[in-house]
């Protein structure tokens, strides 16, 4: 039962991000720090599902990993392949510092998917037998 909700819980907060990440005032702001402005999402295409629930997060773990240190080598130089922009000018400090409450929205979300996906495992488990 824990399981389920949660994960319902998890389902309902990416259409949330999603509608937050196409509707937000802030939009083209997030965009400029993760890819630049030479892209189509910065000239008003809407973000889908997959990238605004899978693409956009993992930029704001790859900024808190680039601001704690632990980036590789390659990073430190060139930055990352699926965000561009995200190094030049310490653009992960501003984008972890102007959307703090989206990554911490953002980990949540990533807690409550794993905590309730081990728990519907577990609770599989448990009814089947396996352990």
């Amino acid at each position: 039962m824990m399981g389920m909700s949660g994960m319902l819980l998890g389902v309902l907060m990416m259409f949330a991000t999603r509608a937050y990440l196409n509707r937000s005032s802030r939009r083209n702001r997030i965009i400029e720090l993760i890819w630049g402005t030479n892209n189509e999402w910065h000239n008003g295409k809407p973000f889908d599902f997959v990238v605004a629930n899978f693409i956009i997060p993992s930029s704001t773990f790859t900024a808190w990993r680039m601001k704690n240190g632990l980036t590789t080598q390659r990073q430190r130089s060139a930055g990352s392949f699926a965000f561009p922009a995200l190094h030049q000018n310490k653009n992960y400090r501003a984008l972890l510092n102007e959307f703090s409450a989206f990554a911490a929205w953002e980990a949540a979300k990533a807690i409550i998917f794993f905590a309730s996906f081990s728990a519907l495992i577990l609770g599989i488990g448990l009814d089947k037998g396996w352990w």
